[in-house]
């Protein structure tokens, strides 16, 4: 990139002038080479919205929810009834045992 102060410019002869509008030139042809490829860059990214990304092998699918069915319940309960015990150990003291 060509800078040059004001002061610089009075003092060049007309040839170094002539030299120096040359290098311009040639620097905006460069700047509209890039210009015209980033532009190209920038027509050529998808919107977001119509981008599928790739997805992470660590992220599970989503499923949907199935509907909860009622349970379907018994006529009668399975229960073990309790039986009457044979017989029965009582574990405790009569009185309180003095220490």
């Amino acid at each position: 990139m060509v800078r040059i102060s004001e002061d610089q410019l009075q003092l060049l002869s007309k040839d170094e002038l002539i030299v120096l509008i040359m290098k311009l030139f040639d620097e905006i042809d460069l700047l509209k080479i890039r210009m015209v490829d980033l532009e190209e860059k920038l027509n050529q990214k998808v919107s977001p919205e119509n981008q599928k990304r790739e997805i992470p092998s660590w992220v599970k699918m989503n499923v949907k929810s199935k509907k909860k069915k009622s349970r379907k319940k018994r006529l009668n309960a399975f229960v073990r009834l309790k039986d009457t015990p044979t017989n029965t150990v009582f574990h405790s003291h009569e009185k309180c045992p003095k220490l």
